[in-house]
C-alpha cells in the first residue's frame, strides 16, 4: 500500500486507503472541545454499526491533578518523541475516559482535510492502549462493550 499523501491522491484513492487500514491506533490532529484547544488523539474502538468512535487524548504530560493515585497514573501510556514523526516531545496517551466521535468525522479527515491524520501508533502502543482501556475502571463496561 502506497504512503498516506493527501496532496498526491484522489479522494478515491485516499477513500479507498482508508477503508482498507486498521481504524485501532489512528492519530489524529484536531480540534478538542473537551481541552478547547487543538489535540492530537487516538482511535481507541468502532462501535459495531461503524457509526461511532471512541478516542483518547494525548498530553504532554501525566499530569499530577489528573492522576492522584498510582492507579489512576497507570492510565496514563507514555508514548516517546522518538517513535513518532508528529510528537515534538514524549507525551502520555490519557486513557482514563473514552470520548465519542462520528466515524464519518475520522473518515473526512483522512480524505479531505489534509494534514489532520497524524500516523498510526506503533503495534506494541496499541497493545497497550487495549489493555489499559479494557482494565480501566474509570470507564463504564457497557462504554468498553460499545467500542469492542
Amino acid at each position: 500500500m502506497p504512503p498516506y499523501s493527501p496532496g498526491q491522491s484522489s479522494k478515491e484513492e485516499l477513500k479507498e486507503q482508508f477503508d482498507s487500514l486498521p481504524k485501532i491506533g489512528m492519530v489524529f490532529r484536531s480540534f478538542s472541545k473537551v481541552a478547547q484547544k487543538e489535540k492530537f488523539y487516538v482511535v481507541a474502538g468502532i462501535s459495531e454499526d461503524s457509526i461511532l468512535v471512541g478516542h483518547v487524548l494525548i498530553n504532554s504530560k501525566s499530569y499530577k491533578q489528573y492522576a492522584p493515585t498510582p492507579e489512576i497514573e497507570t492510565l496514563h501510556i507514555p508514548i516517546y518523541e522518538i517513535d513518532y514523526d508528529f510528537l515534538h516531545h514524549d507525551s502520555y496517551i490519557d486513557c482514563r475516559k473514552l470520548h465519542d466521535m462520528d466515524y464519518i468525522r475520522i473518515e473526512d479527515m483522512f480524505v479531505k482535510d489534509k494534514g489532520k491524520y497524524k500516523g498510526m501508533l506503533t503495534d506494541e502502543d496499541i497493545e497497550a492502549l487495549k489493555y489499559t482501556i479494557q482494565n480501566a475502571t474509570t470507564i463504564k463496561p457497557k462504554q468498553k462493550k460499545k467500542y469492542g
